[in-house]
């Protein structure tokens, strides 16, 4: 059944250790405006938090936002149970090449929001098979989440066309093919100089 018409909270979800150019903060900025403006989302942290200054001021704002559950590290097993509950992945990285996050996301067919930092990006139509931000504007990441909350009618195919990336692209058949080509066209360039 559509999760939606249950009335449950719209699930939100970082998945990665806590650090810098993961730009939780940056995460937690655009959580805030759209916590002001709706009380049926929910936010979870999952991966390491560790105590360095930045881990511990994420901690601290999280803290001061109920919606905001930090899980810390999940198990494989502990994490495919929590996919099931989350609508949404979020990748607000300032630099980001191959988020297993989001490459999950998209074979479970779910919502990826990623930043234009991240490599999946260039494999993404905005609004067609999930969404992008500009990487460190909490502002536009807030108007991506916004939206996705605005266009519940729009979920079904964002999903559908997030796994048909993921098959195009992302199976470990598809990405061995690419990773070939790229070390053949590596060796013809080396040659060729």
């Amino acid at each position: 059944p559509d999760r939606k018409q249950e009335h449950e909270r719209c699930v939100f979800a970082v998945v990665g250790e806590v650090y810098q150019l993961k730009a939780q903060k940056i995460f937690l900025e655009a959580v805030e405006m759209l916590t002001k403006e709706r009380n049926d989302v929910e936010f979870l942290f999952i991966g390491k938090c560790g105590n360095d200054p930045y881990a511990s001021e994420v901690k601290r704002k999280a803290g001061g936002i109920p919606e905001v559950k930090m899980l810390g590290e999940l198990t494989r097993e502990q994490m495919r149970t929590a996919y099931e509950g989350i609508d949404i992945v979020v990748c607000s990285s300032l630099e980001e090449t191959m988020s297993l996050t989001v490459t999950e996301g998209m074979m479970l067919g779910k919502i990826c929001i990623v930043t234009n930092a991240a490599v999946f990006a260039d494999f993404m139509e905005d609004g067609v098979n999930g969404l992008i931000c500009k990487a460190g504007s909490a502002d536009e990441l807030y108007r991506k989440m916004k939206w996705v909350l605005e266009h519940t009618n729009q979920w079904e195919q964002i999903r559908k066309q997030a796994r048909k990336t993921y098959e195009r692209y992302f199976t470990m058949e598809k990405f061995g093919i690419r990773l070939q080509k790229a070390i053949e066209e590596t060796i013809l360039n080396y040659a060729l100089s």
